[in-house]
């Protein structure tokens, strides 16, 4: 897909940001340490940075893919972006608010209620997610339907398996336009048929936010619904540019790793 190029209406801007975390190795000192991991011998700390003095200007249009090596600090990056994090350097500038809100997608990860039905789940986490948007009975059919549930949409979700929890998590998230809609690998674990669905129904919202980041290791899909890509390694954007030429970049660096 082509898209036009990005306005300059800035959405949000970091500038110098940076995550550290401190964290503990316990070190065994004998082979039994090591095989039955009981906590003997040297206990060892160590700084890690996440976000490494991060600059990053994020515009209306801008739909961003991020790549790079398991563990280079991608979701962490995510979650600096959708607030869920705050650096511990560095500043976050929040422009245009007009435009609406960062809503964020992890997986699944959108706290269902295990007691309550997949339709009470939504309406509970619609005033959370979806503060601004009044529901009417229209969109909870769309979301059952859309997500493929059909009856279980009124079962509690403690009968749901790991996959129909996927589906409706990312059939509500993506059931409004966001402001920024950043989305770290969302789309693992749902089935083919919801997937070949969701495509075309990101693609479709992808116009209609402010602005995107979509963290991936599918690098069809960072073409078809990019036009910028991020490379992140060891906390720190090491590439900034047009999809093709950020892929090639990481292919020819990191795709051993």
């Amino acid at each position: 897909m082509t898209y036009t190029a990005p306005s300059e209406d800035l959405l949000l801007r970091l500038e110098k940001v940076s995550l550290r975390f401190t964290v503990t190795v316990n070190r065994p000192r004998t082979w039994r340490g090591i095989f039955t991991g009981l906590p003997r011998g040297r206990r060892a700390t160590r700084e890690v940075a996440a976000l490494d003095g991060v600059d990053l200007t994020i515009r209306r249009g801008d739909r961003i893919g991020v790549i790079g090596r398991n563990g280079s600090g991608k979701t962490t990056l995510c979650r600096v972006i959708s607030g869920i994090f705050e650096p511990t350097e560095g500043r976050l500038i929040h422009e245009n608010a007009k435009y609406g809100g960062v809503r964020a997608a992890f997986g699944s990860e959108v706290g269902f209620e295990p007691d309550l039905t997949g339709r009470a789940n939504v309406r509970l986490l619609r005033s959370v997610l979806l503060p601004e948007v009044f529901f009417t009975a229209a969109d909870y059919d769309e979301i059952r339907d859309f997500s493929g549930l059909g009856e279980f949409f009124d079962v509690p979700v403690r009968r749901y398996s790991a996959g129909m929890q996927r589906r409706l998590a990312l059939t509500l998230l993506t059931c409004r336009p966001a402001g920024i809609l950043v989305m770290d690998e969302a789309t693992g674990g749902a089935d083919a048929a919801f997937q070949a669905r969701f495509q075309g129904r990101l693609l479709g919202l992808l116009t209609r936010c402010g602005a995107s980041v979509l963290v991936s290791h599918d690098t069809r899909q960072l073409l078809e619904f990019c036009n910028r890509v991020l490379v992140y390694e060891g906390g720190k954007i090491v590439f900034d540019g047009p999809p093709k030429e950020a892929i090639g970049y990481y292919l020819s660096r990191f795709s051993s790793g």
